[in-house]
């Protein structure tokens, strides 16, 4: 199976949560998924790896504010 990888905007649009709160999360939450990086500019996540995520959080405390993962 071939594994789907995502830009940043794309990410953050998945998780349904704004660009400063996906790098805000990513900053501060060592289970945040690390990007696999290609060059200096260019990085991505594995769509599996951001699902998994999204996953683990549901009902903790991005849920509270309203935030909807996918």
């Amino acid at each position: 199976m071939d594994e789907k990888y995502l830009n940043t905007k794309e990410a953050y649009v998945r998780m349904n949560i704004s660009r400063s709160t996906f790098y805000r999360y990513r900053k501060d939450n060592p289970n945040f998924p690390r990007p696999l990086k290609l060059s200096e500019s260019c990085m991505r996540y594995k769509l599996s790896d951001i699902t998994r995520y999204c996953d683990s959080t549901q009902g903790g405390p991005e849920s509270s504010k309203g935030q909807h993962h996918v």
